[in-house]
């Protein structure tokens, strides 16, 4: 999600500020607030018709300065807080601002582990005064939180949030280990994340990959967005429901739908994501692993199955990491074997063959690779036959660090 702590895809080296952010909320002491009629998940029917839906982004201080008057979205969800001693430092102005645009708006708490009490109330007292304005959501995932996998962890904080605002929060989470059973004990809406893969995806789907499989509240279905109105990636989301429905989920209103009941998702095979990575698809290093265990997979099954395609020992995914010198001297002994072969085999390892052949040529005297080309110039050779065709062809693209998509557009539009 465009959350907080992951370190990749795009997106994302949280830093933790220990001050608070002036503008964020007031600080009020907590009190018990009587629960009203709170509202989960929206059923998804697997037949017939989708019902009414919503479009959204969520986003965090990685989109500091978004002008969200030029960006499409029926809600916006904005990070506010992490742990106990993170503030986001754009938290206010993307609420305000949204506010001010009539935007349903939520905000999201992204669990550090530690103190699940001291965690709920920190996020309560930097935005209290938003309490009956936005719907509040609870992050949970695996990076940067020492509690993950402890669902009693995630129960208290839930509990305490609930407690504070008056309303259960809407919880957050991949869809592979997706908490069920604290949404159905709190009657929490369901914020579920699978992607199909980290492709770019322009402008919001009205189907998303893997609809209809299991029910949610929201769905985020990429974090590799595009939209008008904004030159980055954003995260993408489909609320099931009304505008009132959604806004139900805010502390302070009432109504909503009964919440869903889950069953396991569907998703592609190990086999199918090792060809993506084989492919270049899923990236390299730790990278890689990240994206993979966001989108649900097991990182070393998956690893598994490319070595064993590409010939190279079975070994778990992200292990003790040799140097980009140690991998040239290999290469330059052979180990590898020769290109393209020795290019996918590294990507699959999580070296960039790019990198590691700069080492080569200069330990052998060889000069290093030569200023880039533009994507034309690349497109000319293409279309002279310098490149090869299809697979390889994609194959050598991406090993010199050209995007075989891009390059095929150009030789398109030449060729029309």
């Amino acid at each position: 999600m465009g959350r907080g702590p992951r370190p990749a895809p795009r997106r994302r080296q949280t830093h933790h500020p220990t001050r608070r952010h002036p503008l964020v909320g007031i600080r009020r002491p907590a009190t018990t607030i009587n629960h009203p009629p709170s509202c989960g998940g929206i059923r998804l029917r697997k037949k017939g018709p989708i019902m009414t839906h919503l479009n959204g982004i969520d986003i965090s201080h990685w989109q500091t300065g978004i002008d969200l008057a030029a960006v499409p979205a029926d809600f916006v969800i904005v990070k506010a807080t992490q742990g106990t001693g993170y503030v986001s430092p754009d938290c206010a102005s993307q609420v305000e601002q949204a506010l001010k645009l009539g935007r349903i708006v939520g905000i999201y708490h992204y669990v550090g582990g530690g103190d699940a009490k001291r965690e709920a109330q920190f996020f309560y007292e930097n935005c209290s005064n938003w309490r009956t304005k936005v719907f509040w959501c609870i992050d949970w995932e695996a990076e940067q939180n020492s509690a993950y996998g402890n669902v009693a962890y995630l129960d208290a904080v839930v509990g305490e949030v609930a407690r504070l605002t008056g309303k259960p929060p809407i919880i957050y989470a991949g869809a592979v280990g997706f908490p069920w059973d604290v949404a159905r004990r709190h009657n929490s809406g369901t914020w579920c994340a699978q992607y199909a893969n980290m492709n770019r995806v322009d402008g919001y789907q009205s189907s998303p990959w893997n609809e209809g499989a299991y029910s949610c509240t929201i769905r985020q279905y990429t974090g590799t967005g595009r939209l008008p109105g904004y030159n980055g990636d954003l995260d993408l989301n489909k609320f099931y429901g009304s505008a009132a429905q959604l806004r139900a989920y805010i502390p302070g209103s009432t109504g909503g739908a009964q919440p869903s009941k889950p069953s396991t998702p569907a998703r592609k095979s190990n086999e199918q994501i090792a060809s993506e990575v084989i492919a270049g698809k899923w990236g390299n290093g730790t990278d890689r692993v990240n994206r993979l265990r966001k989108a649900g997979y097991d990182a070393n099954a998956v690893q598994q199955i490319v070595n064993k395609r590409l010939g190279a020992a079975s070994k778990p995914a992200a292990p003790a990491r040799k140097s980009n010198d140690q991998i040239a001297a290999e290469v330059i002994q052979g180990r590898w074997g020769n290109d393209p072969q020795r290019s996918a085999k590294l990507r699959a390892a999580g070296y960039d063959p790019t990198a590691i052949q700069n080492i080569v040529n200069k330990r052998l005297g060889a000069a290093t690779t030569p200023a880039r080309k533009s994507n034309d110039q690349i497109a000319t050779e293409v279309i002279r036959g310098n490149w090869g065709n299809e697979p390889q062809r994609s194959q050598r693209l991406r090993a010199a660090g050209y995007d075989p998509t891009a390059i095929q557009q150009i030789v398109n539009r030449r060729l029309a």
